[in-house]
């Protein structure tokens, strides 16, 4: 059977890997993670350039791209308290930035340079406590990776329908 500090220690280990999976490769702060936002594939109804000229299609695209970005980013704020500040980044903005005001990644490493492994029950029961938030940062941006999975099918479906345009249109 495994001592409880070799199970925490599996857990900080795999808690790393995936800060490192999301670390952002445009920034070089460690409290900064990304998540690629590109939209691949929007298929705008012909019709649509019947009715507006290519600018207009543009700049309808462009606005609704932002405000569902700016809805989505709003709501994992709501959702995470661990969400400092958030942006876009790369040469067309296709990467989300969130900064981790808990510095969860540093505080995993420290974690594994001995807090976990304190003689001081006090001083290890904090530790622990800190490791568990920072385990918990890791988590949600699997989750978040996820949503965003999500909501990128969701834009490209909704950009590409008709019933969509019909209704910015009329």
């Amino acid at each position: 059977m495994k001592k409880l500090s070799e199970l925490l220690k599996e857990r900080a280990n795999k808690a790393l890997k995936i800060f490192e999976k999301f670390r952002s490769r445009h920034e070089h702060e460690e409290n900064i993670f990304e998540f690629n936002i590109k939209i691949e594939f929007i298929e705008i109804p012909e019709w649509v350039y019947d009715k507006l000229s290519e600018r207009e299609v543009d700049e309808l695209f462009w606005f609704e791209i932002g405000e569902q970005l700016n809805d989505f980013v709003n709501e994992l704020k709501e959702k995470y308290d661990w969400i400092g500040r958030a942006w876009t980044a790369g040469r067309m903005g296709g990467w989300l930035n969130i900064e981790d005001k808990n510095y969860s990644r540093e505080t995993v490493q420290n974690f594994l340079a001995g807090g976990y492994d304190s003689d001081d029950e006090e001083e290890r029961g904090y530790y622990i406590k800190l490791f568990e938030k920072a385990e918990r940062v890791a988590d949600d941006l699997l989750k978040i990776a996820e949503d965003i999975d999500e909501a990128k099918a969701y834009l490209e479906d909704t950009l590409s329908s008709d019933k969509y345009w019909e209704n910015i249109i009329d």
